[in-house]
């Protein structure tokens, strides 16, 4: 059974990028994201289909 979203670090793996263009990406809005608790400290989590959505496109990551 597969984990329903991803860590940012888990994000970077799928798509093959470093955490800097994993935050720009979500900066843009390209990688749905939400927060785990009051603070950011408190992880980000992105959404699974944000992430496959552009893996098949291979929007230029």
């Amino acid at each position: 059974m597969t984990k329903p979203d991803l860590t940012v670090k888990e994000a970077c793996a799928v798509l093959g990028i470093g955490r800097t263009k994993a935050y720009e990406l979500m900066r843009q809005g390209v990688l749905r994201t939400y927060k785990l608790g009051p603070s950011r400290r408190d992880g980000v989590r992105i959404r699974r289909e944000s992430v496959e959505k552009l893996r098949s496109r291979g929007a230029g990551v």
